[in-house]
């Protein structure tokens, strides 16, 4: 009868310290380079920095332009730039610097700063294609 006054919490704790580890592995599946962004901020740099001028964005009012790829669907794209794999480090990049990655490109360097990049990186992630209607 002792041994079992031991046996039941040990048995309990085998059962809970999955379930901590399953949210544990949850919170690390975030990539590094989001770790801190918001996406609030996020949703609000794309009208601050002017991305609905050329491009359609999930969730953002302003124009409906199509001179740039819309941005619906960023998540599942495989590549960012048309060569990079679509990681939040190149996204990040990208929007940080889109001249020196592909100078001919029709993106200009829009002054976006590394933490503000992470944040939009992070909004486009967020959305999901249910979410994302017209862009309205």
């Amino acid at each position: 009868m002792r041994g079992l006054k031991f046996a039941v919490p040990a048995l309990a704790a085998m059962l809970v310290l999955p379930a901590c580890q399953e949210e544990e592995e949850a919170r690390s599946l975030e990539p590094p380079a989001l770790v801190g962004a918001d996406t609030e901020r996020g949703k609000l740099a794309l009208r601050l920095h002017g991305c609905t001028t050329c491009h359609v964005a999930p969730g953002v009012v302003g124009g409906n332009q199509r001179i740039g790829p819309t941005l619906v669907g960023f998540t599942s794209r495989r590549y960012v730039a048309g060569s990079l794999p679509n990681t939040p480090e190149n996204a990040i990049h990208w929007i940080v610097s889109p001249q020196a990655i592909t100078p001919d490109s029709a993106m200009p360097d829009m002054g976006v700063d590394y933490e503000t990049a992470r944040d939009i990186v992070a909004y486009l992630r967020s959305q999901t294609e249910t979410e994302w209607g017209s862009g309205s």
